[in-house]
């Protein structure tokens, strides 16, 4: 299969997919309001456009999302201090603080990764927390 036949098989299904949402947008100005099912097949048409473009995620969808993770981040830091002013424990508060912190940055760094931990990994990581805690 050449790029040019490739090229051409992604325009068909570029052009197939904009009638859908033709249709869709036609339906929606007849009943302007749109059924849970309508909702639900409009986002998968468009979401199918976008895989075939190339690009899942629009620029707006990645901002959302960052500002959402961020978002997160900062309630999860000011729990942890809002736990250190109420008088709790504070080896507690910080203990769980760093916690969820150490998750994330094993999360991130399984992500860059880009595999899954073996379980040999995983044996030799819970031997060398459980070698810190004693």
């Amino acid at each position: 299969m050449t790029t040019e036949e490739v090229q051409e098989r992604r325009q068909e299904r570029l052009k197939l997919i904009k009638a859908q949402i033709e249709q869709i947008s036609d339906d929606e100005t007849s009943t302007k309001r749109l059924t849970h099912f309508e909702r639900q097949r409009r986002q998968i048409v468009l979401y199918k456009e976008r895989l075939v473009r190339g690009r899942v995620l629009t620029a707006s969808e990645k901002k959302e999302r960052r500002a959402r993770k961020f978002q997160q981040e900062f309630e999860r830091s000011t729990a942890a201090v809002e736990l250190l002013s109420d008088g709790e424990d504070k080896q507690k508060a910080l203990r769980k603080l760093e916690k969820s912190t150490m998750k994330r940055d094993r999360q991130k760094e399984r992500r860059n990764r880009g595999r899954t931990l073996t379980k040999q990994d995983i044996d030799e990581r819970r031997d060398q927390r459980y070698e810190e805690r004693t």
